[in-house]
């Protein structure tokens, strides 16, 4: 496994800069409301990532992603995320927050991953046939 950018297309590139962007939005702040303050490993959304290993390590495979797993993967990864901004949203004294960057941050990766998955397609392998010119030399 190895990041090959330069081989990669659109959706691969998508794929992995999404993936350094949910990486460390569970560092940030997930939960903010006065007194309280979580990051996402705190809050338990690190367990999220395990819907990004198989899109990434097909990505860093050079392999094809399955649409239908891919998919599987990259859309709960949507939901889940959704569903944690969802929970924070308090209806006490009109609407208010408490969700902070941080699930704004892996909600819009995860779309970013879906969008990557779709776009996907693996490099193809280099012909190892040799070809006139380089015969020539």
């Amino acid at each position: 496994m190895k990041v090959d950018w330069d081989k990669w297309n659109a959706g691969g590139k998508v794929i992995f800069v999404a993936t350094c962007v949910a990486v460390p939005s569970l560092l940030m702040k997930w939960v903010g409301s006065g007194f309280v303050s979580r990051t996402g490993f705190a809050a338990g959304a690190w367990l999220w990532l395990v819907f990004w290993i198989y899109p990434l390590r097909m990505l860093l495979k050079n392999l094809p992603i399955r649409r239908t797993w891919g998919l599987l993967c990259a859309v709960a990864s949507v939901v889940v995320a959704l569903r944690f901004l969802n929970r924070q949203t308090v209806g006490m004294f009109g609407e208010r927050t408490s969700a902070a960057l941080g699930p704004s941050l892996f909600f819009l990766a995860s779309v970013a991953l879906v969008i990557g998955v779709v776009m996907y397609r693996p490099a193809t392998k280099a012909s190892t046939t040799p070809t006139e010119e380089s015969l020539a030399d």
